[in-house]
């Protein structure tokens, strides 16, 4: 597995442009345009795939080859993996929120944290949003059906990052095993299925 946490500088992306055609550029959306940017040289490097229609069929369908892909952005960064078993990944940067978000977990999701906060926000937020990615679920809509069941510190290396939570949580009667890492203001979470083994 490859995991690639990176703060995308903007003359870094002004040389990866020269490497797609005008109309593939413009056909990458804002937000997080020098991410994508990024994203699509890194499966560009990678597969060793010139083919732009195929660079966008990678990103559609998470996978190629036989490899997996997920990527998430917050701000400047961007965290992306490259597996052999699906995989999902979130990263937020712990930064101001309402009060109305903040309230968007319940009492008893912020208690296993040990107290409702900012921080806590996020770290709930990417642990869950890896487990509403698995199902391809409306966000919002699904969301209240995702159950916390245990949360442990717990360290597990994948790649070369040292996680510190392991969380397991149930959707839809199905159980998912989250890994989660806070580092420089910022949360990551990942799953990985590991049904297969």
């Amino acid at each position: 597995m490859q995991l690639i946490v990176k703060k995308v500088e903007k003359n870094e992306v002004e040389n990866m442009e020269k490497s797609f055609s005008e109309d593939f550029l413009k056909s990458i959306n804002q937000p997080y345009y020098n991410q994508k940017v990024f994203k699509f040289f890194t499966y560009k490097e990678y597969f060793k795939v010139d083919d732009e229609k195929l660079l966008t069929k990678i990103d559609f369908e998470h996978y190629y080859e036989w490899q997996y892909v997920s990527t998430s952005y917050t701000w400047d960064w961007i965290f992306l993996a490259i597996a052999d078993k699906k995989v999902w990944i979130d990263i937020e940067e712990i930064k101001e929120r309402s009060q109305e978000m903040i309230d968007f977990f319940s009492k008893e999701e912020y208690d296993i944290l040990w107290e409702k906060s900012r921080e806590n926000f996020f770290i709930l937020w990417t642990a869950e949003e890896c487990i509403i990615k698995t199902s391809n679920a409306c966000f919002f809509e699904d969301w209240k059906n995702v159950k916390i069941k245990s949360l442990e510190k717990k360290d597990q290396e994948v790649s070369w990052i040292q996680f510190c939570w392991e969380w397991i949580m149930q959707l839809h009667e199905k159980e998912y095993k989250v890994l989660t890492w806070i580092a420089e203001n910022k949360v990551y979470s990942i799953w990985i299925n590991m049904e297969d083994n």
